[in-house]
């Protein structure tokens, strides 16, 4: 046979219960963690493997025509390339080129960054 806890005065565990229970609650919780956590990245500039990958990318930037996103890998070199690293990602290419038009026109849009759309692109694969 369990035992009962023992109620502690002071507390309302109800209250706690009832929270748990609603998933909009635990929903909203941990978009603000998250939220919260990369807060301080909003005006952050690109670093490491971003700047080959979306900054000086011809396929991102639009200096390349669009079909060429499927023919070039992740990098922006074309795949026949002896020095093509064959990592080849085209929908994460194409949102990247998306994503980058959109927040040129609209720039509020830009405080969401390119990793947020890539990972969300990847999870639907």
């Amino acid at each position: 046979m369990r035992r009962r806890p023992i109620p502690v005065r002071g507390t309302n565990v109800k209250s706690w219960r009832s929270l748990c229970d609603n998933e909009f609650a635990i929903y909203v919780l941990v978009a603000s963690v998250g939220a919260l956590t990369y807060s301080n990245s909003l005006n952050g500039e690109f670093v490491h493997d971003d700047i080959p990958a979306i900054v000086s990318n011809g396929d991102v930037t639009g200096v390349n025509p669009v079909l060429r996103i499927f023919k070039n890998d992740f990098w922006g070199t074309p795949m026949s390339d002896l020095g093509s690293h064959k990592s080849y990602r085209p929908l994460t290419t194409l949102t990247f080129c998306i994503v980058g038009g959109v927040t040129s026109a609209l720039p509020f849009l830009a405080l969401f960054d390119f990793e947020r759309f890539a990972v969300s692109e990847t999870r639907l694969i």
